[in-house]
């Protein structure tokens, strides 16, 4: 799973380094820990998680935000939320083609460097993929941060914040 932190502060550095201004560059990463609401409702990684009922809203909302010159923020605001259902995918199985697939997936990897008399790369990817079952949860037992997660959710949101960034 992803820390909290690192689901707003991600997308929070993206932003902002692609140029965004402070306000909308925290906006979107606010925007990018609202997947995970759904476990008020006592499931996770659940219909939030799904790209296609994400796009289904997203475009919609970025035809009628035409009319008012807001489709930038629309479609930032979309990118947020996409960035939420990425990164699950690379830490859990998630139904991110639901309900058009049936199946939820994890892309799981991993990268090793070896440096020994000739240096060497390897990377093992596999697709992981079993049917989507939103089964309610038992109780709560994951962390809200860690020590590595919370160091780099504060790397991350120092340089996307610093005053000497302006905007």
């Amino acid at each position: 799973m992803v820390e909290p932190l690192l689901h707003l502060a991600i997308p929070l550095a993206l932003f902002r380094i692609s140029g965004l201004d402070r306000r909308t560059a925290i906006l979107g990463g606010l925007v990018a820990l609202m997947p995970d609401l759904d476990v008020l409702l006592m499931v996770h990684r659940s219909m939030t998680h799904s790209a296609f009922l994400l796009a289904l809203v997203a475009v919609p909302a970025y035809l009628a935000a035409q009319r008012f010159r807001r489709e930038r923020l629309v479609a930032v605001l979309a990118a947020a939320w996409a960035s939420h259902i990425f990164l699950d995918l690379f830490t859990g199985y998630t139904p991110i083609l639901w309900p058009i697939l049936g199946w939820d997936l994890w892309l799981n990897w991993g990268l090793t460097v070896k440096v020994a008399s000739s240096p060497h790369l390897l990377l093992d990817t596999i697709v992981l993929s079993r049917a989507t079952s939103f089964t309610p949860l038992t109780g709560f037992d994951a962390p809200l941060f860690t020590s590595s997660g919370l160091g780099i959710s504060l790397l991350l949101s120092a340089f996307a914040l610093a005053p000497w960034r302006r905007r």
